[in-house]
């Protein structure tokens, strides 16, 4: 927001927040997380705004663990269902009951899996 437009107090609050995370991670110490506060509030346009956190880096985008768990849950269903299709299709081929070799693959990530599913679930009470 590098304009000259006027802001609204939604905007210095996002600067705010901004800047105490800045200051929780070290990169301000208290005097000048102050200052820059107290400019914050001040500010008219955005090109106030955008002067008070142009030496400080952009946040990072949060990784959401819930969709990374479900989309490991999702390849994790799928790897295992080809597994078994190539493991049925071998004894079929073959005439003889082979090695139900798939096992490792469903049972020991599948543990964790459900280990990982059953502490986001306790986490969500």
């Amino acid at each position: 927001m590098t304009t000259n437009l006027r802001i609204a107090d939604t905007d210095r609050q996002a600067t705010e927040t901004r800047l105490r995370a800045a200051h929780e991670e070290g990169r301000l110490d208290a005097e000048e997380l102050t200052d820059r506060l107290g400019r914050t509030w001040s500010a008219r346009s955005g090109a106030d705004l955008a002067g008070l956190v142009v030496d400080l880096p952009r946040a990072r985008p949060r990784i959401n663990a819930y969709s990374l768990l479900d989309v490991l849950t999702k390849a994790w269903i799928v790897i295992n269902v080809v597994n078994f299709v190539v493991w049925l299709m071998t004894v079929v081929i073959s005439g003889h009951l082979q090695s139900p070799w798939f096992l490792w693959s469903l049972v020991v990530p599948g543990l964790g899996i459900v280990w990982l599913r059953r502490r986001r679930s306790a986490g969500e009470r």
